[in-house]
């Protein structure tokens, strides 16, 4: 396995700089920000469409509205011009895309264009167009008919028109393959792909030419077939990471467009946000959501799981005690699960972890599987945990970022879990914290969190930023989520998506706790109050009718977010 990781070496140390193309030009307008939607199949009757489907009655709604409402509609030359501070960028801005050349793009979409004088942006994926009439493509997992699509002339027609831009969606990565040793099939470009007859995954440089080779070849395909090549990279399914981006930028990508849940800002032209609509919306839902301003989280509990109690060489043991644990949580109605990432013998007192690493032994590899198969079939957020906590007193932190590089690169985890025991007397939040006159959202906090200066953090805030940082890399959309014991504060907790407080489960206590809640948050919007939490610890914890009752007790007074763990903390007490 040591090979895996040969190019990977030292990686993990740039991963706490901020990335060369985050970086504006000295001349970029002080209005950066603009909205971009993602728009795929246009269809008459939604009768066995897709779910990201949109009738044509709706399309033709959503333009009216554009034209009478006093958008503007963007090209990407538009978004060049305004990077280059050659132009402003004008009020109420919107880039229109729409991915995966259907025919419809043509047969309805490219009609309405020219009416309605409008512009958009169309990714396709060249392997989708090459194949002659009456082939079968394969389209995610199924297959179709290559009638399904555009063809070259129509493109052409198209460009020729001026009113369409063909991005590039790829030329074969928009599939899922296999990405761990179990059999699970992910996005292509999610992480690495694993090698059943080689017993091996690929690593970061196999990872990279691939994605090189891939874009090389959609670029020439596009080169030959319309004469020019593409500026903008539409990632299939939205997946992308840093090395990604990086190959694009080698490849001289101006805009790389994601389908990242939040406003376009041309401070990151290779992360530019959109909205996807889904389900056929009403025009006024789909125009609020163009808002991005997200509403308050919903109720969220929490619970944290040991792989240890799954994992079993023998697979179909694996399988059963993870298709149990999946029923589990599907009857407690948990919407997140805190996974282990690493395992300590008791005995010995060393470590050893869940996902193949530079750092340590793998007590198994089964942190992929469970993770995908509780996002995919129990319906549930996943956030890991290296314990970062524990770690810091007997791991130097090259060895720690290069764990948490490992975990991103290997595990597609939706968030990162920070426990930590900062007193709250130490240092507040730096001058430059989260702004409270923006919009408290997920968006918001997340770009909020990529400026954020490393120097004006206390070396434990630092390290954790790092550590974060080092996972988001290869996950985007990372969520943050820490935890302190009751009376003590985390220093990521200003910019958390999720912060919670962690005290032994007894109502006393917990009604204490609730009072201070209440005390805190009395002044705070509703979203402000959703981002704080309990989590409950404790042997108690074993008994599941007190567990239900403290819970239903919180839920009265409040709380928006429960968690429940046996084992937090533990040597603390």
């Amino acid at each position: 396995m040591a090979n895996i990781w040969i190019r990977l070496c030292g990686f993990c140390l740039l991963l706490a700089l901020s990335p060369s193309w985050a970086a504006a030009p000295a001349a970029l307008a002080a209005r950066t920000h603009f909205v971009s939607v993602a728009f795929h199949d246009v269809v008459d009757s939604l009768d066995g469409a897709d779910v990201d489907a949109v009738s044509t009655d709706r399309l033709v709604a959503f333009f009216d509205h554009l034209r009478s409402d006093g958008w503007t509609p963007l090209r990407l030359e538009d978004l060049a011009q305004i990077r280059r501070g050659q132009r402003p960028m004008p009020p109420k801005a919107i880039l229109i895309t729409f991915d995966d050349g259907y025919r419809s793009l043509y047969t309805k979409v490219f009609p309405l264009l020219m009416a309605y004088r409008i512009p958009v942006v169309a990714s396709v994926v060249g392997s989708w167009l090459e194949p002659a009439p009456g082939a079968q493509i394969r389209y995610g997992e199924r297959l179709v008919s290559r009638e399904h699509f555009i063809d070259w002339a129509q493109a052409r027609r198209m460009q020729a028109s001026g009113w369409v831009e063909f991005a590039s969606h790829t030329y074969d990565q928009h599939q899922q393959r296999q990405s761990n040793p179990q059999g699970n099939r992910t996005p292509a470009l999610s992480s690495a792909l694993y090698e059943p007859a080689a017993e091996r995954y690929e690593d970061l440089a196999a990872y990279s030419e691939r994605v090189r080779q891939d874009l090389q070849r959609n670029a020439q395909l596009m080169h030959k077939e319309l004469g020019r090549l593409p500026r903008a990279i539409t990632w299939p399914y939205g997946h992308y990471n840093r090395p990604a981006l990086d190959v694009a930028l080698e490849q001289g990508y101006e805009f790389a467009l994601t389908l990242n849940n939040e406003p376009g800002d041309l401070r990151m032209p290779m992360e530019i946000g959109r909205y996807w609509p889904r389900s056929n919306q009403q025009l006024a839902e789909l125009i609020n959501e163009l808002r991005f301003i997200s509403a308050p989280p919903a109720s969220r509990r929490l619970r944290r799981i040991d792989p240890a109690q799954l994992w079993s060489p023998d697979p179909a043991v694996f399988d059963q005690r993870l298709g149990s644990l999946i029923e589990q949580l599907r009857a407690a109605r948990t919407t997140d699960v805190v996974l282990e990432a690493l395992h300590m013998d008791t005995a010995t007192g060393r470590w050893s972890s869940w996902f193949p690493n530079r750092v340590l032994p793998v007590q198994g590899d089964a942190l992929h599987r469970i993770a995908w198969q509780l996002q995919i079939r129990a319906e549930v957020r996943v956030l890991a945990d290296l314990r970062l906590d524990r770690l810091v007193s007997g791991m130097p932190e090259a060895d720690i970022l290069t764990l948490h590089t490992d975990l991103g690169w290997q595990v597609p985890v939706q968030g990162l879990f920070l426990a930590g025991r900062q007193a709250a007397a130490h240092a507040g939040p730096p001058a430059d914290g989260p702004s409270q006159e923006a919009p408290f959202t997920s968006a918001g906090l997340a770009q909020q969190r990529r400026h954020l200066d490393l120097q004006t953090l206390p070396q434990p805030d630092r390290l954790a930023l790092q550590a974060f940082r080092a996972v988001e890399a290869f996950r985007p959309q990372l969520s943050l989520v820490t935890l302190t014991l009751a009376g003590q504060v985390h220093g990521l907790a200003p910019w958390a998506d999720l912060s919670l407080r962690g005290l032994p489960a007894s109502v006393p206590q917990l009604q204490a706790l609730v009072r201070d809640l209440h005390a805190k948050s009395a002044s705070a919007n509703r979203w402000q109050q959703r981002r704080t939490g309990v989590w409950l610890m404790g042997s108690e914890l074993g008994d599941a009718a007190l567990r239900q009752r403290l819970q239903r007790a919180l839920h009265v007074e409040g709380v928006g977010a429960i968690g429940w763990s046996a084992s937090d903390f533990e040597e603390a007490k």
